[in-house]
């Protein structure tokens, strides 16, 4: 009996002990979740915080993204209104570009009009003047010769001033009609071989007689050989050049240089008369012009033989180049080429 109340007491003290270390242990987690909870509320506060900052920069963030709305907005708006306005200011240059371009098609139609009517106009009164002029020319030197039978040799200069004139007068209708037929495109070229040197010479033979006190040195060689072009073309360019020389020239000297290059021909023509001045040289080929109109105006001619030189030279393909100093002479150069190009032999 005695050992049974000793065993009960036994489990009871080891109950005992057991529970409070329970209740040790209970304390403990109480204590450990007290001051987690502790930590945990600070936690919730700290979030709380954060939470407040947070809606206050999204509430920020917000408004600035409003404004930043608001101007791109009115940007657009601006950009809108410009475009717009483009829009405009470009349909009005299209409308004033049309406009342009069917006024310069009528102005263009009607100077081709005017230009086929001149001419025309050109032609027949040229045939129309040509005529009672020949026959003014035959009669003063028909003339000349009855009144050198007849003894009467007072009038033979005058009779000689009236061929003059009415040659001049012939020469000067023959370059306006060779004018109006180049500017309206109706040159009509004739493509044949030709011997350099023998057409230098039948140019020489025909300008020298006008070249008057001036002394003319040709240098042709044999080596020249021959090209392709317009016989009748190139004489005339050459003519007006020598003969524009002489006009200018007074007993001095006209030289006349013929060279062959790969695949050109150099017609060098050097005076030394009165020059060209520096601001005249970018006139000197447009029509009815001479080197300067109020020192030149004792000179005759029209101006025009210089611009039917160099306007047919650049049909054939090649370029009149000018070396001028006033007071010493000028130089002409008139490259050609051997072959003329493509567009000369459709002309043709």
């Amino acid at each position: 009996m005695a050992s049974a109340e000793v065993e009960f007491n036994q489990i009871k003290q080891r109950s005992n002990e057991q529970l409070w270390a329970e209740v040790v242990s209970l304390r403990s987690q109480v204590s450990k979740l007290t001051r987690e909870k502790s930590f945990l509320e600070k936690s919730l506060d700290t979030l709380n915080v954060l939470d407040d900052a947070v809606q206050q920069q999204l509430l920020d963030s917000q408004d600035q993204l409003e404004v930043i709305v608001a101007e791109r907005t009115r940007e657009l708006e601006e950009n809108n209104r410009l475009l717009q306005q483009e829009i405009k200011e470009r349909q009005r240059v299209e409308i004033e570009l049309r406009q342009a371009k069917d006024s310069a098609e009528h102005a263009k139609r009607a100077a081709e009009m005017a230009n086929r009517a001149k001419t025309a106009f050109l032609a027949k009164m040229s045939h129309e003047l040509r005529t009672p002029l020949n026959a003014i020319i035959g009669y003063s030197d028909l003339l000349q010769m009855e009144a050198a039978d007849a003894g009467y040799t007072s009038i033979i200069s005058d009779l000689s001033n009236i061929q003059i004139a009415g040659q001049q007068l012939l020469n000067i209708i023959s370059d306006i009609l060779d004018i109006a037929k180049i500017e309206a495109e109706k040159v009509d070229f004739q493509l044949t071989e030709i011997d350099i040197c023998e057409l230098v010479k039948d140019t020489v033979t025909i300008i020298k007689p006008v070249l008057q006190d001036n002394q003319l040195l040709v240098q042709c060689q044999a080596e020249v050989g021959k090209m392709q072009g317009d016989m009748l073309k190139i004489q005339q360019i050459l003519q007006n050049i020598l003969h524009n020389a002489g006009k200018f020239t007074h007993q001095g000297t006209i030289t006349f240089n013929i060279k062959r290059e790969p695949t050109l021909v150099v017609f060098e023509i050097i005076d030394t008369g009165i020059g060209i001045a520096p601001e005249h040289l970018c006139s000197i080929f447009e029509p009815f012009t001479q080197a300067d109109n109020s020192f030149t105006r004792q000179y005759n001619g029209s101006g025009l033989g210089l611009t039917i030189a160099h306007q047919l030279t650049e049909l054939m393909g090649g370029v009149i180049l000018i070396d001028s100093e006033l007071g010493k002479g000028s130089t002409f150069s008139v490259n050609l080429p051997l072959i003329p190009p493509p567009t000369f032999m459709e002309g043709s």
